[in-house]
């Protein structure tokens, strides 16, 4: 199952805490195409509510520890994360929050990337692979940055 995550609102919530959910329109024309269709995709967004909900549970793990940060004000350099690379880092971790016990795997990919026409099988090959090698693997990075990241769900937890 490839479970899809939408994670504009996240954007929206920190930086103007708007009352609307943040779109989308890759995620919206996929969802739209695929949803009712697939037994392998299932698609999720994270809520304007569940971030409150979240916040509840963990002030830290929604909002920025800097007090007053933006992007224009809190760029960050090589060695200290900025604002946005906080954000973008907040947000998964929110959102993997949300669909722990979902699958067995997890893939973070995100939507400038392109498979190739055997992407799965390659993925399917990766995964067994691992597994052979080492039954209780931690995580195997087959791209660059957070894209092509596959974790098990029994470190996803831990890991957000």
């Amino acid at each position: 199952i490839i479970h899809v995550i939408n994670m504009e609102a996240f954007k929206h919530y920190t930086d103007q805490r708007l009352s609307h959910r943040g779109r989308h329109i890759i995620f919206d024309t996929a969802k739209k195409k695929f949803a009712d269709q697939s037994l392998y995709f299932k698609f999720s967004e994270i809520t304007t509510a569940e971030l409150d909900e979240q916040v509840l549970q963990c002030r830290e793990c929604v909002l920025d520890p800097k007090i007053g940060a933006s992007e224009s004000n809190d760029l960050g350099n090589a060695n200290v994360p900025g604002y946005l690379v906080r954000r973008q880092t907040r947000s998964i971790a929110a959102v993997i929050r949300k669909n722990l016990n979902r699958a067995q795997y997890y893939m973070f990919l995100e939507d400038d990337m392109r498979f190739c026409r055997d992407g799965f099988r390659a993925i399917q090959y990766l995964l067994d692979k691992a597994t052979r090698y080492h039954g209780h693997w931690l995580a195997v990075r087959a791209s660059y940055g957070m894209n092509g990241i596959f974790l098990p769900n029994d470190d996803l937890a831990v890991f957000a």
